[in-house]
């Protein structure tokens, strides 16, 4: 119960633990209890605001302590927000295809991530193989002063970042500065006090009946996708459909625009609700159909003409947007998984079927 909870808390304050893991261990142990008094809807306004003072004031002890391992210069600013504003001017310059914060106060900050951009987690020498996108912990650690601000420079404690938005994505990440504010945000997201909504192109006509899905999910680790399973992790996504796009022009591909909320964060979570419902999202490589159909007469012509006139099969090559794309000359049929057995016509159309091809890793 939370009165359990704020009752270890304080006994937990009376020990004066001077070790940074251990006490941040211990706040996310209370961190997990809050959302699972959250889930099951027994966490009240009166039980609330108490555990989180109490969680909250965690949060500054472990500043006090990374401050001291920090060892900063006698009179430097220390992690509770104070200091010169000057110090953090590269996180509010806006370049075309950088980061930045979009909002920033003491502690936390609001940062616009562009598409192809990861938010990491752990020590990415070791935890990572080598990729053609950037790393929003590379941007964290030279936009934000290290003797001021431990945190975001902690491969430990994963950089301060709150939650992560798929590598293809663009959006908001909520990420701390402080550990009172991590401690701060992880608690109004664990307790639902924060909502994370996102736009949504999916394949497909949705049914608007499907506002709710609580399908619970399970994660492949050697696919690394995650799949509706009766014995995974709890999920629920909420979804409304806000249009209806015909981006072939053809009134029997729909494809529709959808609001989406998440009130918990499993690992793609609404790519995996949205793909189980047979609507995956729009130009993705990982959960997206297997077959695309080339409706352009002057393209089919072509491959058949060649093929005639040449007695050579011709394969067409699906390239990806941003940096992962593969180039012409480094394409083969193999990096793209299709074979001649899996060509055939369709209609008056090609149809190719495809591997899972090169891709974000997220």
């Amino acid at each position: 119960s939370a009165t359990g909870a704020i009752a270890k808390i304080d006994e937990f304050k009376a020990r004066r633990c001077s070790n940074l893991a251990e006490l941040f261990d211990f706040t996310s142990f209370a961190l997990a209890l809050a959302w699972s008094l959250a889930f099951a809807g027994r966490m009240s306004p009166t039980t609330a605001a108490p555990l989180r003072r109490r969680i909250v004031a965690l949060g500054l002890d472990m500043d006090e302590l990374a401050s001291d391992q920090e060892a900063a210069p006698r009179g430097a600013p220390r992690g509770r927000g104070g200091g010169n504003d000057a110090d953090e001017e590269a996180v509010h310059l806006r370049l075309p295809g950088l980061p930045f914060a979009l909002v920033n106060l003491p502690g936390i900050m609001v940062i616009f991530k562009p598409e192809n951009w990861e938010v990491n987690r752990g020590d990415p020498a070791v935890h990572r193989r080598q990729v053609e996108w950037q790393l929003l912990s590379d941007w964290v650690t030279l936009a934000l002063p290290r003797a001021r601000y431990p945190l975001p420079h902690s491969t430990e404690f994963d950089f301060g970042f709150i939650h992560r938005l798929d590598v293809p994505s663009s959006g908001l990440v909520l990420s701390a500065k402080t550990f009172q504010g991590h401690a701060s945000l992880r608690f109004q997201l664990d307790t639902h006090a924060l909502c994370r909504e996102y736009i949504v192109v999916c394949r497909h006509s949705i049914d608007p009946r499907n506002v709710d899905l609580a399908f619970r999910l399970s994660v492949d680790k050697q696919k690394m996708k995650s799949e509706v399973d009766a014995r995974g992790a709890p999920a629920r996504t909420f979804l409304k459909n806000q249009a209806y796009l015909w981006p072939q022009l053809d009134p029997d591909n729909l494809d529709t625009l959808v609001a989406v909320k998440i009130q918990t964060g499993r690992h793609h979570q609404i790519r995996a609700h949205l793909t189980h419902l047979e609507h995956p999202t729009i130009a993705d490589g990982r959960y997206g159909e297997s077959t695309v159909l080339l409706k352009d007469s002057h393209i089919h012509g072509d491959m058949m003409w060649f093929e005639s006139y040449f007695g050579r099969l011709v394969v067409p090559l699906f390239h990806e947007a941003g940096p992962n794309r593969a180039s012409a000359e480094s394409a083969t049929t193999e990096q793209f998984g299709i074979s001649q057995g899996h060509r055939r016509q369709s209609g008056g159309g090609f149809e190719a079927t495809l591997g899972a091809g090169p891709e974000c890793e997220d």
